[in-house]
C-alpha cells in the first residue's frame, strides 16, 4: 500500500481547506478595532479576550437566536441594535456584515451612534457578532458581549470577547452639584432629579445637623431663573447672602426642582436604599 501518497493527499487538502492564509490559532484581531463611531463622544475598547473574559467562571458562551438587545441609560434612551449584510464580495463564500448601535430617546427619535462593520483583508474575512449587552448607569458605559471569528476559504477561527463603549450619559447629567463660597452655581442637567423638565429652581439651607429633616430648612431664594425656565446645560448663580457659620458648625444647601407642580429635592440613604427626599416637608416658597 503506497502510504506516502496518502499521506501528501492529506496534506494537500488540509492546505487547501485553510487556503494557506490563517495561522493554526484563535483570531487576535481587536474586535474594538472594527467599531466605527457615528457621533461625537463615542469610542470603543477591548474590555476583555478569550479566556480572560471568563473571570474564574465556566467559559462564555453566547445564544445567538436570543440576543438581547434593549438596554436604558440615565437619561431613558433606549439601546438596540441592527445587522445587515454587507454588498462585499471579496471574501466569498463568507460574507461581511456591519451591526449599527442604535439610541432611541425619551420622544422616540432613533439615532445611530455607531457601527461594528465586518471587513476583509488579505481574502481574510474579520467578523464580530454582537450578543447580550448592558449598561452601566453611573459611569456612561455600554458592556457588550461579541462573537470575533477570521475566516478564509474553507475554515473559521473563533473566540469570544467583551467590548466597551464609552461615551453615554452618566448618572451626574441628572444630578445637581455645586460651587461654594459666596456664590452659589449649580449646573442645570437634563433631567434634574429625574423630571423631564425644569419650571424653575428653589434653593434652600440648613444646619447639616439636621440635613435629614428638611421642615427645618430656610429659602434662600425661591424661583431661580426669577422670570423665566432654566435651560439644560447653563450654569444659575445665586449670592450667598448668610455669615459665616460659627465654629464646629455646618450649613447644607439644596436646590428643589419645580416642574408642573412637583418637586423633589435631592435623594437619601434609608436603611441601605437610596430615594427621593420628601420634598413636602421643605418650607412653602412662592
Amino acid at each position: 500500500m503506497n502510504t506516502e501518497g496518502w499521506r501528501a493527499s492529506i496534506l494537500v487538502i488540509g492546505y487547501l481547506l485553510s487556503g494557506g492564509s490563517l495561522p493554526a490559532q484563535q483570531p487576535t484581531i481587536s474586535p474594538s478595532s472594527l467599531f466605527q463611531p457615528a457621533v461625537a463622544g463615542i469610542s470603543a475598547t477591548d474590555f476583555c479576550y478569550g479566556g480572560s473574559c471568563n473571570f474564574g467562571m465556566p467559559p462564555l458562551r453566547f445564544n445567538l437566536d436570543r440576543v438581547q438587545t434593549l438596554q436604558v441609560d440615565a437619561l431613558g434612551n433606549i439601546y438596540q441594535m441592527f445587522r445587515q449584510q454587507i454588498l462585499d464580495n471579496t471574501c466569498l463564500p463568507w460574507t461581511l456584515n456591519e451591526t449599527f448601535l442604535f439610541r432611541v430617546s425619551a420622544s422616540a427619535t432613533a439615532e445611530a451612534i455607531g457601527v461594528f462593520r465586518d471587513r476583509c483583508e488579505g481574502g481574510v474575512a474579520q467578523t464580530v457578532f454582537l450578543s447580550a449587552f448592558g449598561v452601566d448607569l453611573v459611569n456612561g458605559l455600554l458592556y457588550s458581549k461579541v462573537f470575533v471569528g477570521e475566516c478564509g476559504p474553507g475554515v473559521c477561527y473563533e473566540n469570544d470577547a467583551v467590548v466597551r463603549i464609552s461615551g453615554l450619559p452618566t448618572l451626574f447629567d441628572t444630578l445637581l452639584t455645586y460651587q461654594p463660597p459666596s456664590t452659589l452655581s449649580f449646573n442645570v442637567p437634563v433631567r434634574p432629579e429625574g423630571l423631564t423638565g425644569a419650571d424653575s429652581f428653589s434653593l434652600y439651607a440648613g444646619d447639616a445637623r439636621a440635613a435629614s429633616d428638611l421642615s427645618q430648612a430656610f429659602a434662600l431664594q425661591c424661583r431661580v431663573p426669577a422670570d423665566r425656565p432654566p435651560v439644560p446645560g447653563e450654569v444659575l448663580t445665586v449670592p450667598d447672602t448668610l455669615p459665616d457659620p460659627p465654629p464646629g458648625n455646618a450649613r447644607y444647601y439644596v436646590a428643589a426642582v419645580n416642574y408642573e407642580g412637583q418637586r423633589r429635592a435631592g435623594r437619601q440613604n434609608l436603611n441601605g436604599t437610596l430615594q427621593g427626599r420628601n420634598a413636602a416637608a421643605l418650607p412653602g416658597c412662592q
